[in-house]
């Protein structure tokens, strides 16, 4: 018994430390809110509040910034890259499961592999193509 005592205690510590490594994540959030850029920008990770909330209220609904609009402009985004992915997952899928083809099994392989590199290797090089075809800082200022 004393052992299943020692093994439970083991568990509740491993669950705590992960509930505070899950919930940190928004406590620096809101913490971060209550800070100047300043404080933001030369100081390490806070965990106490500052005094700005309000100065940081009135510029997120001042006339410079429409937080509506970024929040309308990233449901855009997220739901059309959303509604793609499933559809080409979908569509790769079916290829995979209901067809019987030569190469399928090196290109199952093949999609594993790239689902296997992190987007942040992939974004450096896309960033490169990007600046190499002029298009870094320019493509929404000639939309928008």
């Amino acid at each position: 018994m004393r052992r299943k005592s020692k093994h439970n205690l083991v568990i509740y510590i491993v669950c705590i430390l992960l509930g505070i490594l899950s919930i940190l994540p928004f406590w620096i959030m809101i913490t971060n809110a209550t800070r100047s850029t300043y404080q933001i920008q030369q100081h390490a990770i806070s965990l106490i509040p500052s005094t700005h909330l309000m100065e940081n209220l009135k510029v997120l609904t001042g006339k410079t910034f429409n937080p509506v609009t970024g929040f309308i402009n990233s449901l855009i985004i997220s739901t059309g890259a959303t509604v793609c992915a499933v559809y080409f997952s979908t569509l790769t899928a079916f290829a995979l499961v209901a067809y019987d083809w030569k190469m399928r099994q090196p290109f199952f392989t093949m999609i594993l592999a790239v689902m296997m590199i992190p987007t942040q290797v992939i974004s450096i090089g896309f960033y490169q193509f990007m600046y190499r075809i002029h298009f870094s800082f320019t493509l929404f200022q000639h939309v928008f």
